[in-house]
């Protein structure tokens, strides 16, 4: 996978590998009457710089346009401690049954904490307040599936009714296990088994 362009606000999540972002799913969550074992989330999304796959032979860009609408993602440059609770569709980005990102968490950035609450030191963070963050980098394998169109020459992989975007850092195998339960719980049962009969491998892509 290759980062043309970081995501929005990826610089704040102060990851060790400091590889480029080129995706990252989201949520901001509270504690309810400070009661640590029972989170409240009431922000999530996900956001997408520019970011290409290559199969051995083309380089492919990724539009995450279609997840970020399916399930009403948030925008991270908006995002505000003042919110009650987000739409329960939004909270899907974090748990969607199209994205399987596990190779790299990040939880609570001080520097993307200081943004959100506009605080200038550690201190001024509430204590109750939680963000975690899953993302793509920079080099990484990454499984993708989805519709390919041209846009002024270049190939693109975005997502569909029919055909949906699948992004997964744990390739096929781990995915597929996975996703059938995952549809069946979000009542998504009707669309994207087709998906996985192109589900591919970037950085040397392998057809499944």
């Amino acid at each position: 996978m290759n980062v043309r362009e970081p995501a929005p606000l990826s610089n704040l999540l102060s990851i060790d590998d400091q590889e480029s972002v080129g995706a990252y799913v989201w949520r901001l969550e509270d504690s309810e009457s400070f009661n640590y074992n029972n989170m409240i989330m009431y922000a999530a999304g996900i956001e997408s710089g520019t970011f290409t796959v290559d199969d051995g032979q083309r380089e492919i860009r990724i539009d995450t346009e279609w997840l970020a609408e399916i399930h009403d993602s948030d925008d991270i440059t908006t995002v505000s401690p003042d919110w009650t609770v987000s739409t329960p569709l939004s909270a899907r980005s974090w748990k969607s049954p199209y994205i399987q990102l596990d190779n790299h968490l990040i939880v609570s950035p001080i520097p993307m904490m200081k943004y959100i609450f506009d605080a200038d030191a550690p201190e001024e963070i509430p204590d109750d307040e939680d963000f975690e963050a899953k993302a793509i980098l920079d080099g990484e394998t990454l499984a993708v599936s989805g519709e390919v169109s041209m846009e002024q020459g270049t190939p693109v992989l975005q997502g569909s009714d029919n055909e949906p975007l699948v992004l997964s850092d744990q390739g096929f195998d781990e995915f597929s296990r996975g996703l059938p339960s995952q549809m069946l719980k979000y009542g998504l049962i009707a669309v994207g088994f087709g998906a996985l009969e192109s589900l591919v491998l970037a950085n040397g892509l392998e057809v499944v």
